[in-house]
């Protein structure tokens, strides 16, 4: 995972710059979803990557039942 955006991140900055530049806000709001989409995915992307915690080792023993 890089630490600054992404291309599709900026794309979306780009488009939503533009919108609101020339006062279309489908391409606005175009660019927002794109960005939102993409953070979506990364998020999902990371959680994804985290390895899983393992539980704590206990010292207590399980008891079992006697054998007959």
């Amino acid at each position: 995972m890089g630490v600054g955006p992404t291309s599709e991140t900026l794309k979306g900055s780009v488009k939503e710059a533009i919108g609101k530049l020339i006062g279309d806000g489908r391409v606005e709001a175009e660019g927002k979803s794109q960005q939102d989409f993409k953070s979506q995915q990364d998020l999902t992307t990371r959680h994804e990557a985290e390895p899983r915690q393992k539980p704590p080792n206990s010292d207590v023993k399980t008891k079992t039942a006697p054998k007959s």
